[in-house]
């Protein structure tokens, strides 16, 4: 009979004790008062009896105990009270959340075929029987909730006794009053064990660092104690655990999202290689302990860290650079620990972060001005620190509420309202005008003489390496020279994280780009690797050798050092390693960079070929494939698909760099839109509206140059000659149809005579 939740009232009918055959009875989730009526006792045939959640109240009736069949007692959450209970064959017995008190009968554990037994919470109290490891077939044990134990040692003593029952999975014994240490027997609980604990007690010391054998263990709460010592490494193995509360928390291992250890008495090292198994860890709270040492750098790799709050301990040493490969990190809190070193470079890469709190450390350097490109920070407090230097003013700098640098005495600039003394500027020019004339004599001298030893040095190195042509070098990176920085395979791999794909900025014909951080400075680099499977990969790699050794132009990508060795897989590995370059590229024009301060610098010599010299150009010979400078990546978009030849020596890489410059503006500007574009723009300016549309920087130059000069009329005449000469350039540059292109050797001589003109 099952009449589970019919809104049923009143007390339960002695004639139900008539029904001799009756073999379940489910009277659950009603509002029925009064007793169990004693009838029940002539239900012979009866083997399961479920009364919770109902208002029942008095004591079990021994005549329930007469019951040969029942195997199944439910009577929890109502007001039952009184201690005796006997029912020797019963298999699952649950009193929870009734009014029982005194101790736990041992007639209790004489039920030898007991399975499950719930009995809190209740008002138990005392100690809980040795002889509690006679029910053999327990798989559940639920004596949570009460007043047990005594808050001393020798509480936790019956779980000796308990490692005889291999079965179980379930064992609650929080919110009681058990004191004293963990026996080293918890540990040798069944293997099946899936559920532990231990929450809200007064239990004290270690947690056995065998813990670990507990290999099923879903749940472990052992939060709200007095617990001391070290984190067990061992907890690393319980690769099955999805719930570990240490205090008042939750964390979740191997699919563990939340870690929360925070708020406790743990000290000693945090265990390294244990963190990084929680691949799927979202929050980690380690937060007022007493962890010493430094963080490890394996939290590197959770790649779904969203949180990590570490403050308020004892840890030192550098914070690991390693966190930067945490891209989803949103919140950092490492404040009022001893980190010194820098901060790392590394943060940067963290596009998501919003609070950054490094305060009330030792941390030294300058603040990385990549800090200000992390437009999502919205709190950064790296107060009591010992920085110095100059503090930025851009992204989260610019607002004062949203930063905190109060306790680093050396710091300087940044915007007003931080109040900070001003950044000494190391200035050359005078207070008249005939000291900054003077001044300019001496730094042109200086420039000259420095010049002049520069080239004697390149030459006696030219000199040399002509000498040395004789016998080759074996090594790739002999060609751009020794002065360059030594890297090998496992650096450049340490760098990338493994060449992971998170670190991945591009791919093209030859090879792949990675993003990476370098060497004990935490150089940011981009790490050209080459396919070497790929036909033309290696002549690349060397043609871009070459180029990179024999030119120099600030507007060049400047390469770093190169690596050709051996991968761990054995196989031939060659790699070119530049300087990140933040601000991507320009427009759709993939190879020419930006930088920090927008300027840009063109990159990629792969297929790159030298021009013929002056002579060769003036004297028409035009038959050579030379001609052709770079790669498809050079190359505008409205040609790409057609054949290559000499024609392509015309301007083909400078036609928005190149009319941009003149003006200041980019091309995807909103100004330039129903029909109106750059090329046009600059058009109809010319020739009398040149100094209009010029770049008020260009001609804020210039003009001081001329204010500095004899004949103001003249010098302005030529100023306006001049750029009319270069937007005229700029806009053949920029016509649509290649054929109406300027040839590059029409360019440049134009433009040396334009220098020259204006230089006098």
């Amino acid at each position: 009979m099952d009449l589970t939740k019919n809104n049923l009232t009143r007390q339960i009918p002695f004639h139900v004790g008539h029904m001799s055959k009756l073999l379940v009875l489910r009277l659950g989730g009603n509002s029925l008062t009064g007793v169990i009526p004693f009838t029940m006792g002539n239900l012979s045939s009866l083997q399961r009896f479920s009364v919770p959640f109902n208002h029942l109240q008095g004591g079990i009736p021994h005549d329930l105990g007469r019951l040969k069949s029942l195997t199944y007692l439910y009577l929890s959450a109502n007001n039952f009270s009184g201690t005796k209970f006997s029912f020797p064959q019963l298999r699952k017995l649950s009193i929870a959340l009734n009014q029982f008190t005194g101790i736990i009968p041992e007639t209790l554990t004489n039920i030898s075929g007991l399975e499950l037994m719930d009995l809190g919470p209740n008002y138990l109290t005392g100690q809980v029987p040795d002889s509690m490891g006679m029910l053999t077939d327990l798989y559940w044990l639920g004596l949570d909730g009460s007043g047990l134990g005594r808050g001393m040692s020798g509480d936790l003593n019956f779980l000796n006794s308990l490692t005889n029952i291999s079965g179980l999975r379930f064992l609650a014994l929080s919110s009681n009053n058990f004191g004293g240490m963990l026996p080293i027997s918890i540990v040798n609980l069944s293997t099946q064990l899936q559920e532990l604990h231990l929450e809200d007690n007064k239990i004290f010391g270690n947690i056995p660092e065998e813990i670990g054998n507990l290999i099923n263990l879903t749940v472990f709460a052992a939060h709200q104690n007095d617990l001391t010592g070290v984190n067990p490494t061992s907890v690393g193995k319980l690769q099955n655990l999805r719930i570990l509360t240490l205090n008042r928390n939750k964390l979740f291992c191997h699919n563990m999202e939340i870690l929360d250890l925070s708020h406790n008495k743990l000290s000693g090292s945090i265990p390294k290689n244990v963190i990084a198994h929680f691949n799927k860890l979202t929050s980690l709270y380690l937060q007022q302990n007493s962890f010493t040492g430094s963080l490890p750098s394996d939290v590197g790799r959770l790649k779904n860290l969203n949180e990590l709050h570490v403050s308020d301990n004892n840890l030192s040493g550098e914070i690991a650079a390693e966190l930067g490969s945490c891209l989803v990190l949103e919140y950092l809190d490492v404040a009022r620990n001893s980190f010194q070193g820098n901060i790392p470079l590394s943060f940067s890469f963290l596009r998501g972060i919003q609070l950054l709190d490094l305060s009330s450390n030792n941390l030294s350097g300058t603040i990385p001005k990549e800090l200000q490109n992390l437009s999502i920070l919205q709190s950064l407090n790296l107060s009591f620190n010992h920085l110095e230097g100059e503090v930025p003013i851009g992204g989260v700098f610019r607002n004062v509420s949203a930063i905190s640098v109060t306790g680093n005495k050396k710091l300087c600039g940044g915007i007003p309202q931080l109040q900070l003394p001003p950044c000494s500027d190391v200035s050359l020019s005078g207070k008249n005008g005939k000291g900054k004339h003077l001044s300019i004599k001496i730094i042109i001298a200086i420039s000259i003489a420095g010049v002049s030893c520069l080239a004697f040095l390149v030459a006696s190195v030219f000199l040399y390496g002509r000498k040395k042509t004789l016998t080759k070098s074996s090594s790739s990176r002999a060609s751009l020279g020794y002065e360059y920085l030594r890297v090998s395979y496992q650096e450049l791999l340490k760098a990338t994280a493994g060449f992971s794909s998170s670190n991945l900025v591009g791919t093209g014909s030859f090879g792949s780009v990675y993003k990476g951080i370098l060497g004990q400075d935490e150089r940011l680099v981009a790490v050209k690797v080459l396919n070497l499977q790929q036909r033309g990969a290696a002549k690349s790699f060397m043609a871009e050798c070459k180029v990179l050794r024999k030119i120099q132009h600030r507007n060049l990508l400047s390469i770093i050092t190169l690596c050709s060795s051996i991968d761990h897989k054995g196989s031939e590995f060659k790699a070119l390693v530049f300087k990140y370059r933040w601000n991507g590229n320009l427009d759709n024009w993939n190879n020419v960079l930006l930088d920090d301060d927008m300027v840009a610098h063109v990159g990629d010599f792969g297929l790159a070929k030298f021009l013929p010299n002056a002579n060769e150009i003036l004297s028409g010979d035009q038959n050579s494939s030379a001609l052709l400078v770079g790669s498809i990546g050079y190359i505008a978009p409205v040609i790409r698909t057609r054949w290559l030849n000499v024609a392509l020596g015309r301007c083909i890489q400078l036609r928005r760099p190149f009319a941009g410059d003149v003006h200041g503006k980019e091309t995807n500007r909103p100004m330039f839109s129903d029909g109106l574009s750059l090329h046009s723009f600059s058009k109809m300016a010319l020739p009398e509206r040149v100094m209009e549309i010029a770049d008020s920087n260009l001609v804020g130059d210039s003009g001081e140059a001329i204010n500095n000069g004899g004949n103001q009329e003249e010098m302005e005449g030529i100023m306006h000659d001049s750029l009319v000469s270069i937007a005229r350039i700029g806009v053949s540059c920029s016509e649509a149809s290649p054929g109406d292109r300027m040839d590059i050797k029409d360019v440049v001589m134009e433009l040396n005579v334009i220098k020259e003109k204006f230089l006098g």
